[in-house]
């Protein structure tokens, strides 16, 4: 659902970002403020908004590095990398691929039935229409 939305405009700093993330296959923020060349910069940075940008238009995420079968996924001193969200997740994207929209809308309601309908709008406003967001007001 969320990629219906894509705005296809990100910044220069998000392409580059993204662009190291595919090649290498995963990137800590550490990283990607090192290859922007802007460490030790008053947080928010600009790795901060680039990443922030790529996660919000579903093209990275964040997980750790190696599961193991048993126990917990380790995580580096440097935190949980960054993944193209496509690669880390194959199942997922396969799976959204075959659901409907309207599925998909029911589902949602589904898993949020107890939140308020502002909460449940808020949540999931880069996800729905303006008329979506109308009819799940309605619906809650």
């Amino acid at each position: 659902m969320r990629i219906r939305f894509r705005a296809g405009n990100l910044s220069e700093d998000a392409e580059k970002a993204f662009q190291l993330i595919r090649q290498d296959g995963t990137a800590s923020a550490g990283e990607v403020r090192r290859f922007l060349g802007v460490g030790g910069a008053q947080r928010p940075d600009p790795a901060d908004v680039a990443l922030g940008d790529l996660q919000r238009e579903l093209l990275i995420d964040r997980g750790p590095s190696s599961v193991p079968k048993n126990g917990i996924p380790y995580l580096s001193k440097e935190g949980f990398p960054y993944r193209v969200f496509e690669k880390a997740h194959p199942e997922l994207v396969k799976a959204a691929k075959k659901l409907k929209i309207d599925d998909a809308i029911q589902i949602i309601l589904e898993a949020t039935k107890t939140f308020p309908p502002k909460k449940t709008e808020s949540m999931f406003k880069l996800c729905f229409t303006t008329a979506e967001r109308r009819d799940i007001a309605s619906e809650i």
